[in-house]
């Protein structure tokens, strides 16, 4: 897949094979799908969320997201709690298109283990990761 969408890759952030982001602050991790992700599954029309409380292991399941077509799991690049939950995603699907790493964020997790960091890309390793799914650079074109 080549895509014609110019997108963003924030440096604060951590990537995952799975196409997952996360942005830490302390001991709480803020998790969403990267602009990457939310352009290759396009147009969503629902989000179903573990709920608050929920604990999860790195790589494990914490919602699923939904096309006219298709569903989507989403795997947490990390462990931890789930501490809060993007309420406004219920309304505003749209935000995960539209600001996939800002207001489209769909949880934030009170971190189980730092190390489980360790194992996530940077922006630019995220950015090579993605041309074998045939990401294409602006400039590359």
């Amino acid at each position: 897949m080549t895509t014609q969408h110019q997108m963003v890759f924030p440096q604060d952030l951590k990537y995952s094979k799975d196409h997952t982001w996360v942005r830490v602050d302390e001991d709480r991790a803020t998790v969403g799908i990267t602009d990457f992700a939310q352009s290759w599954i396009g147009d969503l029309v629902s989000i179903d969320l573990f709920e608050e409380g929920c604990e999860i292991k790195p790589s494990s399941l914490f919602g699923i997201l939904e096309t006219s077509k298709v569903s989507f799991e989403l795997y947490s690049p990390i462990g931890g709690t789930i501490i809060q939950r993007n309420h406004k995603l219920r309304e505003q699907i749209t935000l995960i298109n539209d600001e996939p790493c800002e207001g489209g964020w769909m949880i934030v997790l009170r971190m189980m283990n730092i190390l489980d960091l360790t194992s996530l890309m940077d922006a630019n390793t995220y950015k090579d990761y993605i041309k074998s799914w045939g990401y294409v650079e602006e400039e590359d074109r």
